[in-house]
Formats: structure tokens, sequence, C-alpha cells
């Protein structure tokens, strides 16, 4: 019998390790292993177990995980019996609910209601970018179902994503879905191309900071989705944006609030702040390479809201009333 602890390989420190002087000349490569490591009472270790390497794989697990959650008929019933609220979504029934995406996909669900009721649209069109296994169309569909609808009457979703694995196990989890009405592109996240005011509405979790181009992705979110864009950004609290490495080596771009402010002038929509999570209070907190404590506590991400829209159901803070929080 085996008990397994995490170690951490890469603690957090108080001096930022990327920006380190010394007077080596050596060279460090990064490198991301997995694996399980046996070892004796005396600490040597006698049999090392890898697991995959390629994140896709990681990914699709994760991912189909949740719509697996998301489709459990008790979870159906509990929001048919407590209403698709945020009370709701903080039963410790249901820790899936709890977390950032699906408290994203409530402030996007209460915008379509609100295209729906005032008649904007007959079906709203989303566009989501990072779409992974189509997870948000599925918890969508359980919010619709509770107040006696369904998605595939009240959306036309097109999803993309870079990852031909999570688009194909997105098609195969979704079988009974029109083409027309479920559609699905393979594009890196700044690549794609989309002309102004084709959607309704866009979406996007956690994806547009790691981008090649994330000042392009969300000019083109932005430009392209008639009445409101639902992101969930990472930002820092510095005057400019600022590039760090995530775990995986991929340079990742936080936003200031200034991007932000600059990039909703520029797209003639207001912007909507809703809740803030520091990245030291994140589900990864060691996402990042390199970051001192002192960094840490300038990081964090923020539920954000450009709109069109007259009047929404939100009741979250206008940026520009934030900008020097």
């Amino acid at each position: 019998m085996f008990r397994f602890h995490k170690i951490d390989p890469v603690p957090i420190s108080n001096r930022d390790s990327l920006k380190a002087k010394n007077n080596s000349q050596q060279i460090v490569a990064l490198d991301v292993v997995n694996k399980y490591v046996f070892y004796d009472k005396q600490g040597i270790v006698f049999h090392e177990y890898a697991l995959p390497s390629d994140p896709d794989i990681y990914n699709c697990g994760g991912y189909a995980d949740k719509v697996s959650k998301y489709r459990d008929p008790l979870l159906l019933e509990h929001l048919q019996i407590h209403g698709v609220t945020e009370t709701a979504l903080s039963s410790p029934n249901f820790p899936i609910l709890s977390s950032q995406s699906p408290k994203l996909d409530l402030i996007l669900f209460r915008i379509i209601k609100s295209l729906l009721d005032q008649k904007r649209s007959e079906r709203v069109t989303l566009f989501d970018l990072g779409c992974t296994v189509a997870e948000h169309y599925d918890l969508l569909d359980v919010f619709f179902q509770a107040e006696g609808g369904c998605a595939e009457t009240s959306l036309s979703y097109t999803g993309l994503d870079q990852s031909s694995l999570l688009l194909s196990t997105a098609r195969l989890m979704h079988p009974d879905l029109s083409p027309a009405q479920f559609k699905l592109i393979k594009s890196e996240g700044s690549r794609f191309e989309m002309l102004p005011g084709c959607y309704d509405v866009g979406l996007s979790v956690g994806v547009i900071n790691h981008v090649a181009k994330p000042h392009t992705a969300l000019k083109k979110l932005l430009t392209g989705c008639r009445w409101a864009v639902v992101v969930q950004l990472w930002v820092t609290k510095k005057d400019d944006g600022v590039w760090h490495l995530n775990h995986s080596g991929i340079p990742f771009y936080f936003f200031s609030k200034k991007d932000l402010s600059a990039l909703g002038k520029e797209a003639g929509m207001q912007i909507c702040l809703g809740e803030y999570t520091p990245q030291e209070e994140n589900s990864q907190v060691n996402s990042f390479l390199g970051i001192s404590n002192a960094t840490m506590k300038t990081l964090g991400s923020y539920q954000v809201v450009f709109t069109r829209m007259e009047e929404f159901p939100l009741g979250l803070k206008l940026l520009d009333h934030m900008i020097n929080d």
C-alpha cells in the first residue's frame, strides 16, 4: 500500500527567479514532467511511473468530466428546485458549480435570456473562444431546462479551439445537435476571422490571456459580437499589462485595467467587472513560474462584461469607476 504526497518542484519564493542576477553562465532547461515516484523509508527512489505529457489529454479528460457532472439529473433537479441563481451555484452538494466557469455561464445566461425576452433575437448566436469540449453549451442547456426551455431551440452555438482532440470530443459528446446550430472551428485563438457583428454574444474563459496575440483576439471578439462579450480575464494591478510564463512554458499576458478600458472604448462598449479572484486563491496557484510572493499579490482574474446593451440584469461595477482601485 502506497501513500501519495504532492511535491512542489518550483515553490514560490520571495524573489522573481527569472529576474535573479548571478555570475553563473549556465543555461537552465525547463521541462514539465508528470510522474509517480516511489521511494523507500530511506528516501531512495526505486521506481518511477511517467504519465502522458500531452496537455490535450489532460484538458480533454478534465473538461469531459465537467460535462458528465453538468449532465447529472440531480444537478438539474437542484436548479429546478432552487432556481438558476448565485445561491444555487454555491451548494456544497454540487461543488462543480462554485468554480469560476459556471459563475461566468450564469452571467452569460442572464444576458441571453434578456436578449430573448426583449425580442432582440429569436435564437441567440453565441461564439465560444477556446471552447474545449463545449462544456459551456451543456451548462447553459441545463440552465434553460431548469426554467422550462432548452439550448437547442434558444441558441446557435459556434465554438473555436486549436485542439483537434478537443473538437472531436465535443462533436462526439453532442451527436444529436444539428451542425447548423452547433458549429466547431479549428484555429489558434487569435488567428480566426470574424465579420463585424456576426454574432450576438461572445464568451471566453481564461483563454485570451495565453493566445499568440491577446489584444488582437479580444479586439476581434468585441468587434464580432453585437451585444455583449463575457470573459474571464487575468489582470495585473500594475498600470501596464505584463507577460509571465505559465507552468507549460507558454507566454501568458496579464491585462491591466487601462488595457481593458482602451479596448472597450475602441469597440464602443461599456465595461463591467464582476467577481475578482486573487491568484493566491486560484485553484491553480502555481500556474506561473519564477514569480515571487510580492508579484503574485498583484495578479488575479476578473469576470469582465463588455456590452452595448442599454440595460442588463447583472449588477456589476463599471470599470471606469474602478480604474484606480
